[in-house]
């Protein structure tokens, strides 16, 4: 038996698991468990109909709901690192690269919300340790036409506001959670317990895609996948998306940038420098993208 996650044991077979909630667990936290169970099995149910092979999701084969208890099909493969996605066949990184956007497409397919939202960047930035080290100190290691042009970054990330859409998502991508196995190039994605709702850029930017170094043709191919009417107007074309990219791609960096500017403080003396240098590698990124010009 082997701990699986937080709140999970699991025992595995030849060709199933077995999950069950970790006994320390109160009464209503295994109930939650189960409900997160059973909420999975009928996302990966719906998906295993769409996938036509395309990916892999496990089945669940049965369930104890009085004993909390879940028999679940074992998807084989390895842990997908980036190390085996540079080592793969043109052939096989194709393949991969179908499987996610197909993915993707099929899962945010799922309980549709149809109407857009308006999102704003500025929700999920906070700037304020960068600009104070912006006010008293950037101007000790950078040009005042550096600090004009990180003000008006900043600028314009915040108010970048744009049509999103609240989509079924798998809620934890990563490489943990996606399975290759060599044999056929057949991605499998398994632990769907946190599906849930949340903003369609979040799975189009995962991180996850960024690291495998997929991430753009990723997107392309979601775009042929789905239903151009469905999705927001601003992303219906890669260039409309790419123009996205980069305002999230900023944000990151200045999230990063304010890290930094925290460090800063509590930075000794002699550190300083080396510390505002690294900032202002970041700042020539923030030129690379081009969005204050």
């Amino acid at each position: 038996m082997t701990k699986h996650g937080r709140e999970s044991t699991v025992v595995f077979r030849d060709t199933y698991v077995i999950k069950t909630p970790l006994r320390s667990l109160s009464y209503n936290k295994k109930q939650e468990w189960l409900e997160r169970q059973l909420r999975a099995g009928e996302t990966t149910e719906y998906l295993a109909n769409l996938s036509d092979g395309a990916y892999g999701v496990p089945s669940i084969l049965s369930k104890d709901e009085r004993n909390k208890r879940i028999s679940e099909e074992k998807m084989s493969g390895v842990p997908f690192v980036p190390l085996i996605m540079k080592n793969i066949s043109e052939s096989d990184r194709n393949k991969v690269i179908d499987s996610f956007a197909h993915f993707l497409a099929d899962i945010h397919s799922y309980n549709q919300i149809p109407n857009p939202v308006e999102y704003k960047l500025d929700y999920i930035l906070d700037i304020s340790a960068l600009q104070g080290f912006m006010c008293k100190n950037m101007h000790k290691y950078a040009p005042r036409y550096e600090i004009r042009f990180l003000d008006k970054c900043l600028d314009a990330v915040q108010s970048q506001e744009y049509q999103s859409k609240l989509v079924w998502s798998h809620c934890d991508l990563f490489a943990g959670n996606v399975l290759f196995d060599s044999h056929n190039a057949k991605v499998s994605v398994i632990d769907f317990t946190d599906v849930g709702y949340t903003f369609i850029h979040h799975d189009l930017l995962n991180p996850y895609l960024y690291e495998l170094g997929i991430a753009r043709e990723v997107c392309e191919r979601y775009l042929k996948y789905t239903k151009l009417t469905d999705l927001p107007a601003n992303i219906t074309n890669l260039k409309q998306l790419q123009g996205v990219i980069n305002y999230h791609d900023a944000a990151q960096i200045l999230d990063n940038l304010n890290i930094k500017a925290q460090l800063f403080d509590i930075t000794n003396n002699e550190n300083k420098p080396r510390l505002a240098s690294i900032m202002m590698n970041h700042v020539a990124k923030l030129h690379a993208i081009n969005l204050a010009h």
